[in-house]
């Protein structure tokens, strides 16, 4: 996590009586408050494994990591039709990646191939998730 900010703090509510029980029963309450403000959380983009013809990599050299469409912003935060399910937010932009997969054959997207079947570039841990606010007080 490249950024985090995390406070405490409490409160003892004052309560003056000149009666024993009363002061008993209701003094010394305390308030305490919890924030965290966090900056989000690293991950990677993959792509679908190869599976061409049953031949797929067990415990490859690595991710396949998606590539990166160029010009694509990563985040968007409008819905995207057919991905964002209803009631939820969106963060990443699916259309700033590509598999070097295509998973409806499993096998390299253009044709298998040197040229085609390649490591992606998007890289490990090139986006962040959404930024992580939380605030209590009990």
């Amino acid at each position: 996590m490249r950024h985090n900010l995390s406070a405490f703090g409490i409160y003892e509510i004052p309560f003056h009586s000149s009666r024993g029980l009363l002061r008993k029963a209701l003094g010394g309450w305390q308030l305490s408050q919890t924030a965290f403000l966090h900056s989000g959380l690293p991950f990677s983009v993959l792509s679908a494994p190869y599976t061409a013809n049953n031949n797929g990599i067990f415990q490859g050299s690595g991710p396949q990591y998606a590539n990166r469409a160029p010009g694509v912003p990563l985040y968007r935060k409008s819905p995207v039709s057919g991905v964002t399910q209803t009631g939820s937010r969106q963060w990443l932009n699916p259309d700033a990646f590509a598999s070097v997969v295509d998973p409806g054959t499993g096998a390299c997207a253009g044709g298998d191939s040197p040229a085609n079947c390649q490591f992606g570039n998007s890289g490990r841990n090139n986006v962040r998730g959404p930024h992580f606010i939380y605030s209590r007080c009990i």
